[in-house]
């Protein structure tokens, strides 16, 4: 069975139930996943909501399923070689397996019926909302949506969704990969929008403004 299938599993098992999304207004990170044993965020990742959200506790410390039965005490992290190699397949099986688009339904499903939710999306995480945010029961008025170095294969119906797109000008995956067009240019390469002082403020400024 290969790592990928056998991440399909564990999501397949997770009870829907141990969501994280139990509050009115949630505020969480997706991204396509680089590890298929857990779902904790990265030192940056958690950097970067601790800066933009302060003490806030709407944020889900966790990416896709935000499941407490995927939590972990102790995760590991891939090298860069191995996480990229893993995010194109995230991004096969995002776009073409029938059976994850159901997990990806699934779990967010429980999101989708809170009162407002924000959803910071980095790289191909844009590209798991556009693959079902047509098949949700999502009311789309209350979903606001911040995209960093979007690489997605659909376009997202902007006139619908509220989306915010950051890309960097030294992001050569997110220009040459993904067909929307930037509501901001910042000085960033695809794998630096967490680190860099420009997104932060700009992130900081839309959630305050929110």
């Amino acid at each position: 069975m290969s790592d990928f299938q056998q991440y399909l599993s564990k999501l397949q098992c997770l009870d829907e139930r141990e969501t994280m999304a139990t509050r009115k207004k949630v505020v969480l990170f997706i991204s396509g996943s680089s590890h298929f044993d857990h779902a904790e965020l990265s030192e940056h990742q958690q950097s970067f909501f601790s800066w933009s959200l302060g003490e806030s506790s709407d944020w889900l410390a966790m990416n896709f399923p935000y499941n407490y039965g995927f939590a972990s005490d102790q995760p590991v992290f891939p090298s860069l070689l191995k996480a990229s190699w893993r995010n194109c397949l995230y991004f096969f099986h995002t776009c073409w397996n029938k059976d994850f688009q159901r997990e990806l339904i699934r779990h967010l499903t429980p999101i989708f019926q809170c009162e407002e939710v924000m959803v910071i999306s980095q790289s191909s995480g844009l590209n798991m909302l556009t693959a079902v945010l047509p098949k949700l029961n999502c009311q789309y008025k209350k979903l606001k949506i911040i995209a960093l170095g979007p690489v997605s294969l659909k376009k997202i119906n902007r006139e619908k969704y509220d989306c915010t797109v950051i890309k960097g000008k030294r992001d050569l995956y997110s220009r040459l990969l993904d067909r929307h067009s930037p509501d901001h240019l910042v000085t960033s390469t695809h794998f630096d929008y967490l680190m860099s002082s420009e997104v932060r403020e700009i992130v900081n400024g839309y959630i305050q403004k929110n």
